[in-house]
């Protein structure tokens, strides 16, 4: 059974879903972040809050957008064949 534009459509909403949940997280964490940099300003380094956040961002984490750009590039391709305005 061939798919429809509705399912590529419904295919195209759980990817941009995907992609939005990790920015958001992606967005927290930028918040945490700039939280840090307030208090090392402020001159907090030896506070609880500022200790747990640098043991948070000690590490380097990576947002990996890699698979739904790819799996949006195939849902793309496939929507192109119909003609949406």
């Amino acid at each position: 059974m061939s798919k429809t534009k509705l399912d590529y459509l419904h295919k195209l909403a759980l990817i941009a879903y995907s992609i939005d949940e990790k920015a958001a997280k992606q967005e927290a964490k930028t918040k945490r972040l700039q939280r840090m940099s307030e208090l090392a300003r402020a001159g907090q380094k030896e506070s609880k809050e500022f200790k747990k956040l640098e043991m948070e961002f000690n590490h380097t984490t990576v947002t990996d957008y890699g698979n739904d750009m790819f799996a949006l590039r195939e849902v793309v391709k496939k929507l192109r064949r119909y003609k949406i305005e």
